[in-house]
């Protein structure tokens, strides 16, 4: 079982480029990775009453948060720094001269094995720093790149209405008959 931290671009998305093999990306080194689950209740507040009732709206998972580091010892992982810079680039934009509206591609994430298995998700946001406290190196391309990089990345969970009624109950959940499909 492989557990390092992968995004991918989705088969059959409709705003990727069609390959034979998918376009994948392996983070380096192990993440850090901060995630839940958001239960959202609205209060009801009656007459004459002493306490308020929490009354069920929604459950949804929040945000992945990434933290990834690179570093850059050698010109392959100075290559490194650029392939992943230009990847965020390509998968957090959408085709607005090809195909007007149409959103950044849908990714699939995987890490620590079923822990987040094929879970689709989409680019919230990512930010990095150049510091000026590191030393920079030329990588094959003649980028210069810091030898110590820390990315910061947003992973929205994106389920599709149809996917969420065609696929998901909260018994197969709760029995991990669903850990495959993506649902956290």
């Amino acid at each position: 079982m492989d557990w390092r931290a992968k995004l991918q671009l989705k088969r059959g998305n409709a705003s990727s480029t069609p390959t034979q093999n998918d376009v994948v990306y392996v983070f380096p080194y192990t993440i850090k990775l901060s995630s839940g689950t958001k239960t959202t209740y609205d209060s009801k507040e009656y007459t004459h009453g002493n306490y308020k009732v929490n009354v069920f709206v929604r459950s949804e998972p929040t945000d992945i948060l990434i933290t990834a580091r690179y570093t850059a010892n050698t010109i392959i992982e100075a290559d490194g720094i650029s392939d992943v810079l230009n990847f965020l680039k390509l998968v957090s934009r959408g085709d607005v001269n090809m195909y007007p509206g149409l959103p950044p591609p849908l990714l699939i994430f995987n890490y620590m094995g079923a822990m987040y298995k094929n879970v689709p998700v989409v680019i919230g946001q990512y930010s990095y720093d150049l510091e000026n406290d590191v030393n920079y190196v030329i990588n094959s391309r003649g980028d210069y790149v810091p030898t110590l990089l820390t990315l910061n990345i947003t992973l929205k969970p994106q389920y599709t209405p149809a996917s969420v009624a065609a696929g998901f109950d909260l018994e197969s959940f709760n029995r991990g008959n669903l850990i495959t499909r993506g649902y956290l």
